[in-house]
C-alpha cells in the first residue's frame, strides 16, 4: 500500500543516509552523569580514589530508558552496550570506592565509541596527567591516551602510546588498540598495525575489531577480510548489542546482503525482549531496514509491530 511504500522509502533513507537519526551513529541524548567528586577535580589517584555522596542526577523527561545497572568490570568494561554501560559506569561513579583506571576507561568508551559528551568532559577532568610509562595500570595509561585523543592532542598521544608500546605496555591489548585510535584519521596503515595487534592480544577486544573493520572498508580489496573482522567481534560477545554495530557497518557500506553471514541469528525480534529500550530502538530500525531490503516485508511489517508493542 501506499501508507507501507512510505515506511519503507522513511526507515530505509533514514537509516542509510542519516544513520544518526535512528540511533546507528553520532551522539546518545544522554541524561546527565554524576558530577565528579571535588577531590578528582585536582590531582586524580591513579589507582584508588574515594568521595562524598553525590545528589542523583535529575530525572529528564526526554532522556533514553537504560537498563538496569550491571556491576562495572574490567572485563566487561569494553564490550557492554550503551544501555548497561552507562548505567553501569554511573553506578560505578556514585559508590564509596573506585578504581580510577576503570572508571575513567569507561568514560572513555562512552566518549569514544557511543558519542557521549558528558563522558568526555568527565574524562578530561579526571584523567591523571602524569603518565607512568615504565608499568602502572593499563586501563589508567589507555584512559589517559583517550582523553588526550578527545582534547584533540593526537600527536602527543602517538608519541606516548608508542613509547609505551616499546616498554612495559609491550603486550598491552588497551593501549595497542588506543594508540591505534589515534592514528585512525592521518595514518590507517599504521592505525590498522596497532589494532591488529590489539585483536592479536584479545580477540575479545571487540571495538578494536570493529574499527579495523572500519578501516578494512575503505581499503580497496580488503571487503572480505572486513567483514571476518566484524564476524571477529559478534563471536567474542554473542548478541544483539554487538551485532548491531557490525550491521551498521555493513549497510554503511552497502553491503546489506553481507549481515546474514555475520550472525544472523541474532538479528532477531525475539532478542529485543531483554534489551535497554535505547539500544532496542536503533535494532528494530535495522531489523526492519534487513528485511525490507530482502523483500520480507510481512516480517518488516511484524517486526514494527513488535516494537510498537514493546515500546
Amino acid at each position: 500500500s501506499g501508507g507501507l511504500a512510505a515506511v519503507v522509502r522513511a526507515v530505509v533513507g533514514g537509516v542509510v543516509f542519516a544513520p544518526e537519526l535512528f540511533g546507528l551513529g553520532g551522539s546518545y541524548d544522554t541524561p546527565e552523569l554524576p558530577e565528579l567528586p571535588a577531590d578528582m577535580k585536582a590531582d586524580a589517584p591513579t589507582d584508588k580514589g574515594t568521595k562524598e555522596p553525590t545528589p542523583k542526577p535529575k530525572d529528564e523527561p526526554d532522556a533514553p530508558k537504560l537498563g538496569p545497572a550491571p556491576e562495572l568490570t574490567g572485563s566487561n568494561v569494553h564490550a557492554l552496550p550503551f544501555g548497561q554501560l552507562r548505567p553501569a559506569v554511573q553506578k560505578y561513579a556514585s559508590s564509596d570506592e573506585f578504581d580510577s583506571g576503570l572508571l575513567a576507561f569507561g568514560y572513555f568508551r562512552l566518549a569514544h565509541t557511543f558519542g557521549d559528551e558528558v563522558a568526555a568532559q568527565n574524562l578530561l577532568v579526571m584523567a591523571p596527567k602524569k603518565f607512568n610509562l615504565r608499568g602502572g595500570d593499563e586501563l589508567v595509561l589507555s584512559a589517559q591516551l583517550g582523553s588526550m585523543i578527545l582534547d584533540g592532542k593526537t600527536s602527543q598521544a602517538k608519541k606516548l602510546g608508542e613509547r609505551a608500546l616499546r616498554g612495559a605496555m609491550k603486550n598491552a591489548a588497551l593501549v595497542e588498540y588506543v594508540t591505534g585510535v589515534a592514528y585512525q584519521g592521518t595514518t590507517p596503515q599504521k592505525a590498522l598495525k596497532h589494532l591488529n595487534r590489539a585483536v592479536e592480544l584479545d580477540p575479545g577486544l571487540v571495538d578494536a575489531s570493529i574499527a579495523r573493520a572500519e578501516l578494512l572498508f575503505r581499503k580497496r580489496g580488503s571487503e572480505a577480510e572486513a567483514e571476518a573482522a566484524l564476524r571477529t567481534a559478534v563471536q567474542a560477545v554473542p548478541g544483539p548489542a554487538i551485532a548491531l554495530r557490525a550491521a551498521k557497518i555493513l549497510m554503511e557500506n552497502g553491503r546489506y546482503g553481507s549481515i546474514d553471514r555475520i550472525d544472523d541469528p541474532v538479528i532477531s525480534s525475539a532478542q529485543a525482549e531483554q534489551m535497554a529500550a535505547v539500544d532496542r530502538t536503533p535494532f528494530f530500525r535495522l531489523l526492519i531496514a534487513k528485511n525490507i531490503w530482502a523483500g520480507n516485508f510481512d516480517a518488516a511489517a511484524a517486526s514494527a509491530k513488535r516494537w510498537a508493542e514493546l515500546e
